[in-house]
């Protein structure tokens, strides 16, 4: 079970990211072209604040089943020093729940807005920190996270 979640998790990355960085992109471009709000943007930011609840949900779940996090918590004093460690036990998660809030409290804002320029201005903002949250916090198969003890 652990394995499937682990794999889903990796694999979902990229329905979250691409979306993402797709409405990222057309906030900005809305924003400062003052365009109008369309069907296909309600669509992007509902499927990208989806799939980020969708991953965070994976991802709490594989929380409380991984080893490494088992460890971690019985040896937190221990191990809060070991990089690798801390990334998953720790900063990954904080800042991935922290993400979730944002994309959360940036869906809503926007949807108050009473023009479209306001609600891209909030969207480009909001999702922006919530990709650079992101960006930080995956563990990028280039990076060597294999906690050496």
């Amino acid at each position: 079970m652990y394995e499937f979640l682990l794999n889903t998790h990796s694999l979902l990355r990229w329905f979250v990211l691409i979306p993402l960085v797709i409405l990222v992109l057309r906030s900005w471009q809305g924003w400062i072209t003052n365009s109008k709000f369309s069907s296909f943007d309600r669509i992007i930011k509902s499927s990208t604040v989806g799939f980020i609840h969708l991953q965070f949900i994976i991802g709490l779940a594989l929380y409380f089943l991984s080893p490494l996090i088992q460890e971690f918590i019985g040896n937190l004093l221990e191990l809060v020093k070991v990089k690798e460690v801390r990334f998953f036990g720790m900063e990954h998660s904080i800042t991935m729940l922290l993400a979730v809030v944002f994309a959360t409290i940036g869906s809503s804002k926007s949807k108050k807005k009473i023009n479209d320029k306001d609600s891209f201005r909030v969207q480009a903002l909001w999702f922006t920190i919530v990709l650079i949250l992101i960006f930080m916090m995956i563990p990028w198969d280039f990076i060597n996270f294999t906690p050496n003890r």
